[in-house]
């Protein structure tokens, strides 16, 4: 009797730690959609402001000035050219040998001067 006794209670025992665990992890799992349907819900309400933006012809001009470099007749579109770091340091490495080269001229040259 005892026996059975022990292992009913060991078997509610595992079963009840068993169960903990499986509610907080659906806990965590409601509270992470929880957040991604919030995280939804904005981006949804940012889309509608976006269609509803659509019909207005100052958004549209506004969508074609910055992603097609449209302009107005009288405007004029300027590109710029964004230099990444690598070309950055090459461009540096060649004026300092240039600098380099024109110092060493230069003083080469002051010799003959005097």
């Amino acid at each position: 009797m005892r026996i059975l006794l022990i292992v009913l209670v060991t078997y509610m025992a595992f079963q009840t730690i068993y169960t903990t665990v499986y509610y907080f992890d659906i806990k965590n799992e409601y509270a992470d959609a929880e957040q991604k349907l919030a995280f939804l819900r904005e981006e949804n309400e940012k889309i509608k402001q976006e269609i509803a933006l659509a019909d207005q012809q100052e958004y549209i001009e506004k969508i074609a000035r910055e992603n097609l470099m449209l302009a107005k007749e009288g405007e004029t579109v300027v590109y710029f050219k964004w230099i990444s770091q690598e070309e950055t340091k090459e461009e540096s490495s060649q004026n300092s040998e240039k600098n380099f080269f024109k110092t060493l001229f230069d003083n080469f040259l002051e010799l003959f001067k005097k």
